[in-house]
């Protein structure tokens, strides 16, 4: 049956997965990956740059003059709050 692990299948249990999990999976992946800071690949962005517009996180934001995305110069910082 389709959706079963190999592990699974060995041990005679199947587990099926509902139609469409993998692609809400992927997406879970891709937006968690959207909303991670690209300079330490660790925290969630907050701080937006202006005139850009690029995230990054908090913590990054203060120590760059440039947009590490697209070396535009930083005018200004404005923090955001995605929900």
């Amino acid at each position: 049956l389709g959706g079963a692990s190999p592990a699974q299948a060995q041990s005679g249990w199947w587990v099926l997965e509902p139609p469409g999990a993998r692609d809400v999976e992927e997406q879970l992946r891709r937006l968690q990956e959207e909303r991670t800071c690209k300079v330490c690949l660790d925290r969630a962005v907050s701080i937006v740059f202006v005139p850009c517009g690029h995230l990054v996180c908090a913590e990054c934001a203060p120590s760059l003059q440039l947009c590490p995305i697209c070396r535009a110069p930083v005018r200004s910082r404005v923090r955001t709050f995605l929900s």
